[in-house]
């Protein structure tokens, strides 16, 4: 009789990967609850569709597909051009005179109004000005209002980010704009909170379930029933080093196709004109969305089920001996996406608003007309005025 040995379930480690199974259901939930939310109160997919201007309309059928051919040619025969004058030094000064202190802006407004930065860049404001001509503003009542408050408050937004936040404070309203767990309380137009917290979770355990299966084959993690294969565990900074970086380059062959199904989700949804399919386009439409959503979410489903049977499988053997080795694995995935990332990117752009203040002081307190904002000079001194 051959009797299940449930030892493996008291592990550390294995509490470990269960306590982050839980919070990975409790951050889809808290996504699904504030989807749920925005269909109510903001946006549904039938705002989607509504009376879009004659310029304004994209191709369906194979007229899409030939449109995007010659999108594809035209890209290509202008990619040396572009390229020059993307990384020209021309361009790298308007990036940091520019962009930086836009990011900047885009994030405080979005941690104001609740929007992703995605979406201020869009449908509200960025580096070529005011958006104009917006779909969204105009096709839900409630959501136009939040970017019409949003619009308006661009001048004020402006203004506090450069002359009443220190820098501290830009770090950490720059760490929230891009922090993933933050994210989920961020409204997107084209992609739900659930969807973007389902493509973190798969990357995350994508990456563990990888990087196990790299140290399972070279050695240095075998089975608990054969302890005498295990590869001698080296707690040194060398060990530390490998482990880190195995798990670094994991990371980023999982976040490629993840991030090719992203783009592939964003680009699914568009406003559609009326009657662009015939009489039942809203209908039509609308089975289109929810047959690729189920095919998302079955896929999606089916392959987290495999990766969490792998790794729970892959730590019920996992030796003794090798429990810091998965230490260091899990502690990489997780401070990667939650902590190195986000800190990374937020203190980068920090520092480019702060070489713009220094370099270009007017930029910062006055604004750029490229960027149709240009703020009032600053209030006269109060001896100023009495003299005057």
């Amino acid at each position: 009789e051959v009797l299940l040995d449930w030892r493996w379930v008291r592990r550390p480690y294995m509490w470990l990967w269960l306590g982050f199974l839980l919070g990975c259901a409790a951050l889809l939930g808290a996504a699904l609850a504030y989807d749920s939310w925005v269909r109510k109160h903001w946006w549904r997919d039938e705002c989607f569709i509504m009376d879009v201007p004659q310029h304004l309309r994209a191709p369906h059928g194979c007229e899409s597909v030939r449109a995007f051919c010659r999108w594809q040619f035209r890209a290509w025969k202008a990619l040396p051009r572009a390229s020059a004058r993307a990384f020209g030094p021309r361009a790298m000064v308007d990036s940091v005179r520019l962009r930086s202190p836009v990011l900047g802006v885009q994030a405080l407004l979005a941690q104001r109004h609740g929007l992703h930065v995605e979406v201020i860049q869009n449908h509200v404001w960025g580096a070529e000005g005011y958006v104009q001509l917006d779909l969204a503003s105009v096709s839900h009542g409630d959501l136009g209002l939040v970017l019409d408050a949003a619009r308006r408050d661009v001048p004020s937004a402006y203004a506090e980010f450069f002359s009443r936040l220190d820098r501290r404070q830009r770090l950490w309203i720059l760490f929230c704009a891009v922090h993933p767990a933050a994210q989920v309380g961020q409204f997107t137009l084209r992609i739900t909170a659930a969807k973007r917290a389902k493509l973190l979770v798969d990357c995350m355990i994508g990456s563990m379930t990888l990087s196990s299966i790299f140290i399972g084959v070279l050695g240095s993690a075998t089975s608990l029933r054969s302890p005498d294969d295990c590869a001698s565990s080296d707690a040194g900074l060398a060990l530390v080093a490998r482990f880190v970086t195995c798990t670094f380059f994991c990371a980023l062959v999982v976040k490629v196709p993840l991030a090719l199904v992203s783009i592939g989700l964003r680009t699914a949804r568009g406003f559609v004109h009326y009657d662009a399919l015939g009489p039942r386009t809203k209908r039509t439409q609308l089975r289109r969305w929810r047959l690729g959503d189920i095919a998302f979410w079955t896929i999606s489903w089916i392959l987290t089920a495999a990766l969490c049977a792998y790794m729970t499988a892959f730590l019920a053997n996992l030796h003794k001996a090798d429990a810091f080795q998965w230490a260091i694995v899990f502690g990489t995935v997780v401070s990667k996406h939650f902590v190195v990332l986000p800190l990374f990117l937020a203190a980068h752009m920090v520092f480019a608003c702060d070489i713009t203040q220094s370099r270009y002081p007017d930029v910062a307190r006055f604004g750029d007309p490229r960027m149709c904002l240009v703020m009032e000079a600053a209030d006269p001194h109060p001896k100023v005025e009495e003299l005057s």
